[in-house]
């Protein structure tokens, strides 16, 4: 995972320290990687807006199309393969559950 950090909005944040952290959502975290390829199919998303577990990613523009690239993206990125009986539209609703399903095959 490196050390990649990701800046982040905190409600409480007093200091540059408190809102730079790694990108996390419950107990699971991802990376820069997996960030910059969301991004690139959420086009709703403002630049300065944090992605986070449960972002709705249809909310933001993730549309059909965008899931075949993200999906291709995802596969070259950390070398898997998604088996097509493991797909469904329930794993792109938000980065939580897409995230869970490429480290299952990890």
């Amino acid at each position: 995972m490196g050390d990649a950090l990701v800046r982040r909005q905190c409600g409480t944040a007093a200091s540059p320290e408190a809102s730079t952290q790694r990108i996390r959502t419950g107990v699971t975290m991802w990376d820069e990687q997996f960030d910059t390829l969301l991004r690139k199919q959420l086009s709703f998303l403002p630049p300065e807006e944090p992605i986070t577990g449960d972002t709705q990613l249809r909310d933001y523009g993730l549309d059909s199309l965008g899931m075949v690239e993200l999906l291709a993206g995802l596969e070259a990125a950390y070398d898997v393969h998604f088996r097509d009986e493991a797909l469904s539209l329930e794993i792109f609703e938000t980065p939580q559950l897409l995230w869970n399903a490429l480290q299952g095959l990890r």
